[in-house]
């Protein structure tokens, strides 16, 4: 009778093992993939592949932080796109993101890049408009100065002296306050 209990034993010890195992590798092989998967989707940013990392932790669902790493990717995205001088795109993504990290300071970083095209590109109305929408963001206040000028400028090449007068006075008057704050 030992013998044979010591064979059930034996047997028993053997069956949870390998039923062990299988369960082992039944709920540790999904967990791993789920581990490499995340892994990979984090290579992807890294890698500036932000579409392709944003599916990717996508289809993570509620793994981690994966939810936190898609807006990482759209923030980098827009980061980029901003860096690219495409404003619109840029500001969309910053707007869509809210309150995540500096977001609402990147759309200003965004209106300010567009506005200093136009400026540049002699649309000084356009810009104009746009840094007083911008209040005290950077240096706007001597960017509408700068579009002012660039107003008056056109006006007396196109023969508005009357226009143009008006804008210069207010320029110089305005300049002279600066200067008085400056103490200069």
């Amino acid at each position: 009778m030992k013998k044979q209990t010591k064979y059930i034993l034996i047997i028993s010890v053997a069956a949870l093992l390998v039923i062990g195992g299988i369960v082992g590798v039944l709920f540790g092989l999904p967990a791993y993939q789920t581990y490499k998967s995340y892994q990979s989707a984090e290579q992807l940013l890294q890698d500036g592949q932000y579409e392709e990392a944003k599916n990717a932790f996508w289809a993570l669902g509620e793994y981690k932080d994966s939810a936190d790493k898609m807006k990482e990717c759209d923030y980098q995205k827009a980061k980029q796109l901003l860096k690219a001088k495409k404003y619109n795109e840029a500001k969309e993504l910053f707007e869509q993101l809210g309150e995540y990290s500096d977001s609402k300071s990147q759309v200003k970083a965004c209106e300010y890049g567009r506005a200093t095209d136009y400026l540049t590109a002699k649309e000084y109305d356009a810009a104009k408009s746009i840094f007083e929408s911008l209040g005290k963001y950077k240096d706007s206040a001597k960017k509408i100065t700068a579009c002012q000028y660039g107003i008056a400028e056109n006006a007396l090449s196109q023969g508005e002296y009357q226009d143009a007068k008006k804008i210069f006075q207010a320029y110089t008057k305005e300049l002279e306050r600066v200067m008085l704050l400056a103490g200069v």
